[in-house]
């Protein structure tokens, strides 16, 4: 348990914090976290919370989606694509409705910020597929992802057993590309729709 004060969206530790004796149920691992987060704020000021939960979430040593499976009945939460194969299809269905009211436009990217293991975006394109099989070729699927362990779920989930690689593209089971990105900057400009 980190020990903290938010003001106006930044965390700092009080000043009578640094003898603190930190909970002993805390896991000898999240003590190294603890301790990494307690320095760079007594070393640099105040951190803002965004710098707060990307670092505990994306650490690549103990950030909670790098090393372990924090989705599922297993994990810290479970999310609506997980529960059910429908609300991934309502979601593929609302997604095709608004593109064609915009007129179709080809070539179309669909991206998707946090995709957990990649079960809405299967059900998306499984579901465009049965409606529009001839879009394929033309949907290329761009995810979101920094941990290396959630994009190898993803690959499996979106690409069944047999993994399609093409001049360094990922091939999904649907047939349309995918790719992955670090961050929302990497990704093409041109026409998309966020989930």
């Amino acid at each position: 348990m980190l020990h903290v004060l938010a003001r106006g969206g930044r965390l700092t530790v009080p000043r009578a914090a640094a003898g603190v004796r930190w909970v002993s149920e805390v896991a000898r691992d999240d003590k190294q976290l603890l301790r990494e987060l307690c320095a760079k704020i007594r070393f640099s000021g105040p951190i803002t919370i965004a710098d707060y939960m990307r670092e505990v979430l994306t650490n690549p040593i103990q950030g909670v989606y790098m090393n372990k499976n924090a989705l599922g009945a297993d994990g810290h939460f479970i999310t609506s694509p997980e529960i059910s194969q429908m609300f991934g299809e309502c979601v593929g269905l609302w997604l095709l409705n608004e593109w064609m009211k915009m007129g179709e436009p080809r070539p179309l990217s669909v991206v998707e910020l946090g995709p957990g293991k990649g079960t809405l975006a299967n059900d998306i394109l499984r579901t465009i597929a049965k409606i529009r099989p001839d879009l394929h070729k033309d949907i290329s699927l761009h995810l979101i992802e920094v941990s290396p362990e959630m994009r190898k779920l993803q690959k499996e989930t979106l690409c069944g057993k047999t993994i399609e690689e093409k001049e360094d593209k990922v091939i999904s089971q649907y047939g349309n590309e995918i790719k992955w990105h670090e961050s929302l900057r990497s990704v093409p400009k041109k026409f998309s729709l966020f989930v």
